[in-house]
């Protein structure tokens, strides 16, 4: 981290819970920290930690009990429901667990539909972004085909393609290797590095997978809610992300 950096993501004393009968229990809970350009930031933790409520949170998918999120100094709590989602479409990208793609769509339009909805293109570079997006993750050969027909590992790098097709300013990933072998989890490696060191974006990942540890530059271990260890690593590593981009 340079010291002289503004954050472009402020989680302020936030806190995310839910009660029942018995227990009041928090999912997230007082919580303050600063996230950076430029830096592959990955959050990790037990299956209970709250690493994919934090996730959702400090993007602005859930509504928080107590905080604030401030992203570019943009308080998300102070939006509405429609701003809110016009600034997710115009700013983020994201990738969820579930690979909620359109079985009615083929691979193709599911990605220039999210780009209809994020920003205005003309379609020859609507096109142009989309065929890109599905080199990059190493299936433009099956732009025509639909969902359904893609094992899993090939759907999980659908939706990475779905994710930076708008090449989003924070990209915000939910398990994004978890369906994807050696070979296909480091090309997702390789993008996310890329997005985040390259680019300057701002990438957050919510994983167990212990594949993504080298390649990360800060590690954000949860428990049950709250933080337990915060550390920017020294041997985070570049890979060869410029070449895999550039040969798209």
């Amino acid at each position: 981290m340079n010291l002289n950096q503004i954050a472009t993501i402020e989680a302020i004393d936030i806190s995310y819970g839910f009660s029942n009968s018995k227990a009041n229990q928090k999912m997230i809970s007082d919580i303050t920290l600063s996230i950076f350009p430029g830096e592959f930031t990955l959050v990790t933790g037990d299956l209970s930690s709250g690493k994919s409520t934090f996730l959702a949170t400090i993007s602005g998918l859930l509504r928080l009990d107590r905080g604030k999120i401030l992203i570019a100094d943009k308080e998300l709590g102070r939006l509405n429901n429609s701003e809110l989602d016009r600034f997710h479409l115009i700013n983020c990208g994201f990738i969820f667990q579930i690979i909620n793609l359109s079985n009615e769509l083929t691979v193709l339009d599911n990605l220039l539909l999210s780009l209809s909805c994020g920003i205005t293109a003309s379609h020859q570079e609507a096109m142009t972004r989309a065929t890109k997006a599905l080199n990059i993750v190493g299936l433009k050969h099956k732009k025509d085909i639909y969902p359904n027909e893609l094992r899993d590992n090939e759907k999980q790098r659908v939706a990475i393609a779905r994710a930076i097709v708008k090449s989003p300013r924070y990209l915000f990933a939910d398990e994004p290797t978890s369906h994807l072998d050696n070979y296909d989890c480091q090309v997702a490696i390789d993008i996310l590095s890329f997005i985040a060191h390259n680019q300057r974006g701002t990438v957050v990942v919510a994983s167990q997978d212990n594949r993504l540890i080298r390649h990360a530059d800060r590690i954000i271990t949860l428990k049950e809610g709250k933080i337990i260890h915060d550390t920017y690593l020294t041997h985070s590593i570049m890979n060869k992300t410029t070449s895999l981009y550039a040969n798209s």
